[in-house]
């Protein structure tokens, strides 16, 4: 069976004069480039002008072959959906595209053969959103739900809070023959059930629900992923099987590893996580995550895994000091700076994280327009 992958992607449109061998001429001057095309859409115009949608492996070389040919394009993102090529596989795409909200606004395909796979291609056209931006689901995301490669491995991460009032963050990825896609971005655990039920994220929603049971997460993950298992989910919040009273072991030799360069761990205590973690492990051993700890096979799964983001963190970005990313702390990352300038400040380190995460995420849920307008804090 043909794999299900929903990627974002860039797209060129080129204007052309609408006259015999126009395409040909077109597509030619990209092949001795050795540029390979993986969907092509065109069209002639009354006023004797031609469009041509190029969808190809490499955008950047591509758009240089175009300037230095003299060719006028316009450059947008698409998403590009390879599937089963079978009857009704791209209706149930834009069907649920069509219920969310989402103006399309052009769409063509490829196909490759009865049993092959076939590929379509849409966009919406930019700013023709109803309503806030947070409040739109995005196509990807459908598109993701839809597709996904069968049987493959899927990750949840859960930036925990120490108390029970306050927001999770929620993260779930899936493996395709890609790589790895972003499938669900959440600010909370009551945003993430409701997005599993078609719900739109909205990141500005305060939540004081906390985080539920394993089974319902583990639900919801199952609904956003259908095609994929879940083997481990990573928690970024202190773990033990034994009650935990004091800073453990494995605190000290982290802090110690990492404190020069700001990633200290803070101390955990009987209830800042104590209880809300046993009660977080207690859940997902029933569902058969076990924790893992020193003595558990790196291959077992499934698995629950007590996680530090801030090493990782400076590995994925090359720096030798912790990132000042946290909005709250803005005032103090930049006491001498003006509002606006530690917001820019603050949103360029954002960005810059997103644009490391994209080289190992082949689909992020997330925006630059996003951190621009300050809908994610």
């Amino acid at each position: 069976m043909a794999e299900k992958i929903a990627v974002k992607m860039k797209e060129l449109m080129v204007d052309c004069t609408h006259k015999p061998g126009t395409g040909a001429e077109l597509l030619r001057l990209l092949a001795k480039e050795k540029i390979n095309v993986a969907g092509m859409c065109a069209y002639g115009m009354p006023d004797g002008r031609a469009f041509v949608h190029i969808a190809c492996d490499d955008i950047a070389k591509a758009k240089r072959v175009l300037k230095k040919a003299g060719r006028t394009f316009r450059e947008s993102q698409i998403i590009a959906v390879s599937m089963a090529n079978k009857p009704g596989t791209y209706a149930s795409i834009l069907e649920k595209v069509g219920k969310a909200g989402v103006n399309v606004e052009y769409a063509y395909a490829t196909g490759a053969g009865r049993n092959g796979t076939g590929y379509l291609f849409f966009s919406k056209p930019e700013g023709s959103d109803e309503g806030p931006a947070r409040h739109q689901r995005s196509a990807t995301q459908i598109a993701m739900k839809e597709g996904g490669l069968a049987g493959s491995r899927a990750i949840l991460g859960i930036d925990a809070a120490w108390v029970d009032h306050n927001q999770s963050g929620f993260a779930l990825a899936n493996e395709s023959s890609s790589g790895w896609n972003c499938v669900a971005l959440a600010p909370s655990c009551e945003a993430f059930l409701n997005f599993s039920k078609d719900a739109p994220i909205d990141w500005r929603a305060k939540s004081t629900s906390g985080i539920v049971a394993a089974d319902e997460i583990l639900a919801a993950s199952n609904r956003l992923a259908p095609s994929s298992k879940l083997l481990v989910v990573a928690v970024d919040m202190p773990l033990a099987c034994v009650p935990i009273t004091r800073r453990r072991a494995a605190d000290e030799i982290v802090s110690r590893a990492y404190g020069d360069r700001g990633c200290a761990v803070h101390s955990p205590t009987p209830d800042r996580p104590g209880r809300l973690a046993r009660r977080i492990r207690e859940s997902w051993m029933r569902e058969g995550f076990h924790l893992a700890t020193a003595t558990t096979s790196p291959r077992h799964t499934p698995a629950l895994v007590e996680v530090y983001p801030h090493p990782a963190l400076l590995t994925l970005m090359g720096r030798d000091y912790r990132l000042m990313y946290k909005w709250n702390n803005r005032q103090k990352y930049w006491p001498g700076a003006t509002a606006g300038e530690r917001r820019q400040r603050i949103t360029c380190v954002w960005k810059a994280i997103l644009h490391e995460l994209r080289k190992i995420f082949s689909s992020i849920p997330l925006q630059d327009s996003d951190i621009e307008k300050e809908n994610i804090r």
